[in-house]
């Protein structure tokens, strides 16, 4: 049926990019660090940010066409999609986790970049580990909190924490790229 279409269409392609987004944040920049040119890169008139960023958005670019099944997806089911996120903003609840779901995913892709400057191989298996450890903890954490004091507005504590740690992991990539050109 179409509607099953529609919906595979956009899981597929929403996991297919996830998996293309981790693979290339693990070798984001690997060729700089093989053929030892972060060091010229450090000498061009844009900032170690900036360098980040537009890495960043040509691996995101790159995913496009991935995305491209969502959209088909959505051209589909439109009707599903829109009863979707109109589900998900009724209930306050529902959107946190959507969020933290998002923002983990975010998260995530931060933490095997920048293991991806301090391990020479490894960063994908190893970022995940510590980040499935990390959530049943977080998520444990969560579960006694809301059984103890039924207090569900704790979820967006939980974003705003990933959202920290992401911000503290993307000042931490730029360090490491600046201390990986210094040693060059």
């Amino acid at each position: 049926t179409t509607k099953a279409e529609g919906a595979t269409l956009i899981w597929t392609s929403i996991l297919l990019t996830a998996v293309c987004l981790a693979l290339e944040s693990a070798r984001v920049f690997k060729e700089e660090i093989r053929w030892k040119t972060l060091s010229s890169l450090i000498t061009l008139p844009i900032s170690v940010s900036q360098l980040s960023y537009r890495k960043a958005a040509g691996v995101l670019l790159g995913t496009l066409p991935l995305l491209l099944g969502a959209v088909l997806g959505f051209i589909l089911v439109p009707d599903d999609v829109f009863d979707f996120m109109n589900e998900m903003l009724q209930h306050p609840s529902e959107f946190g986790a959507l969020l933290v779901a998002f923002l983990q995913f975010i998260l995530f892709l931060h933490l095997i970049a920048f293991l991806s400057l301090v391990v020479k191989y490894g960063a994908l298996p190893l970022a995940f580990a510590m980040q499935f450890v990390s959530t049943i903890f977080v998520m444990f954490c969560f579960a006694a909190f809301v059984a103890f004091t039924r207090f569900e507005g704790v979820i967006y504590f939980i974003d705003i924490g990933v959202v920290v740690l992401t911000a503290f992991l993307h000042r931490g990539i730029a360090y490491r790229l600046e201390r990986m050109a210094a040693e060059e």
